[in-house]
């Protein structure tokens, strides 16, 4: 069992807790993208719209709440389109449906926030 939650910020512990453990599964599951793209998340989160986007994480949690999973999309306003920049399961948690259940509830905050579309690249493993 487990339950999707957004981060908004990285000030409250557990939401520090979790992006630490985002960061570990980050680095397990795509070790050649660039480290930049997960170390810049709190920053990311503080300041949405440095970079033009702004910045969404959603994390899958157990009852403890550890982080089995967890998605990272890009919004931009202006344009109104969502960009799903990573979206990953633990290293031993993959084909348990976390990954569905993190984009069934993406594809509806999208389309909540009015955009027109959700990209994504899909690169061959």
């Amino acid at each position: 069992m487990f339950r999707i939650r957004r981060i908004y910020d990285n000030i409250l512990p557990i939401n520090r807790v979790a992006l630490q453990e985002v960061t570990r599964i980050f680095v397990e599951q795509f070790p050649s993208a660039p480290k930049d793209d997960v170390e810049r998340l709190p920053e990311s989160l503080q300041n949405p719209f440095r970079k033009r986007f702004r910045t969404i994480v959603y994390v899958a949690e157990n009852t403890k709440h550890q982080v089995l999973g967890f998605a990272i999309v890009l919004h931009e306003p202006e344009l109104h389109f969502c960009y799903l920049d990573y979206i990953a399961a633990g290293r031993q948690l993959t084909g348990r449906g976390i990954g569905a259940a993190l984009y069934e509830r993406l594809r509806d905050d999208v389309v909540s926030l009015r955009a027109e579309g959700l990209f994504f690249e899909c690169l061959p493993d």
